[in-house]
């Protein structure tokens, strides 16, 4: 299933987070399905999917705010479709991770998943909070410092 995903985004052009998730949905139906965080970061906005056993945190440089998810399995078990809308500022920064990250991670809670560079954060996200029977993904963006 990894490979399906793989190929579909490295030849998906779409602009529309709802064409994508369409066709994603459509790809994943006769599978086992995954969990999943589909987003468009723009520069003022971001619009995304979070579905499954998958959480997410976005600052806009006020703390960490906990972004709402849909449960089920996209592709498989999901409720209908939610297209989730946030506003975004000069150095937002998004952190996003499955559910082989322990849940006693809150960005709220370590100074420095703001401090250090997104990689960084990533990579110490995976390192002191993965849970050893579960694979682990890690995603840290960073929005410009100034639109």
């Amino acid at each position: 299933m990894a490979q399906k995903i793989r190929s579909f985004f490295s030849e998906d052009t779409a602009e529309d987070p709802l064409v994508s998730y369409a066709r994603l949905r459509e790809l994943l139906q006769m599978t086992r399905g995954c969990a999943l965080f589909l987003g468009l970061l723009e520069r003022k906005c971001m619009r995304y999917f979070l579905v499954g056993n998958v959480r997410a945190w976005l600052n806009r440089g006020d703390g960490f705010k906990f972004l709402p998810a849909r449960p089920g399995v996209m592709g498989r078990l999901e409720l209908p479709p939610k297209l989730w809308e946030e506003s975004l500022l000069p150095g937002s920064r998004l952190i996003v991770c499955t559910d082989g990250v322990e849940r006693r991670f809150h960005p709220r809670f370590f100074p420095w998943t703001v401090g250090l560079s997104p990689e960084r954060v990533a990579r110490k996200i995976g390192e002191h909070f993965s849970r050893r029977e579960d694979d682990v993904c890690v995603l840290v963006v960073e929005g410009p410092g100034d639109v």
